[in-house]
């Protein structure tokens, strides 16, 4: 019984000292992906806005997404400031939380984009979003759980659109 209990430490010492590492290292790249996830969003959606999608709802994504990374790097300079009252496994859920929510920001795009019989559209939409997730993986591989965050909401929507729209949508 005294075997298993320190093993069972051990795995638990090991896994918050991955986890206090993660979050200096995310928390360290945080203005990098911030700032790259606003440039990515805005050229993405000035290229939806030549496509026949109404302005209106671009300009509101485009508006909810960019208040999700600025949540986030309030968020980041907040750990900066506060770091040593929390213990590290609160930062992390929180930069996990706020990924996440930005991952769904990004999917959202593919139902409110995605038109069936704009190829254009269907182009630029598939291609910023496989980049992103692309993207996405070198950056948020120090910890798979911010990573599955980010990318599965995006890659469900994918499929799920494709899905729903039927094979008429990939056809010329």
């Amino acid at each position: 019984m005294k075997f298993m209990s320190k093993v069972i430490y051990q795995w638990f010492k090991v896994d918050l000292v991955v986890a206090e590492d993660a979050t200096k290292r995310l928390y360290k790249g945080s203005l990098a992906t911030c700032l790259s996830g606003l440039v990515l969003a805005i050229l993405f959606a000035s290229s939806i806005l030549i496509t026949s999608t109404p302005e209106k709802s671009v300009y509101i994504w485009l508006a909810l997404i960019i208040s999700t990374y600025i949540l986030r790097y309030v968020v980041s300079i907040y750990y900066t400031d506060k770091h040593q009252e929390f213990p590290r496994i609160f930062w992390l859920k929180r930069y996990r939380i706020g990924v996440a929510i930005t991952g769904v920001m990004w999917a959202s795009s593919m139902f409110i984009f995605f038109q069936p019989e704009d190829q254009l559209n269907q182009s630029i939409i598939l291609f910023t979003l496989t980049g992103i997730c692309a993207a996405a993986a070198l950056s948020y591989v120090i910890d798979y759980l911010v990573l599955s965050g980010f990318v599965l909401p995006i890659t469900l929507a994918i499929f799920s659109g494709l899905l729903l729209r039927g094979p008429t949508s990939l056809s010329s």
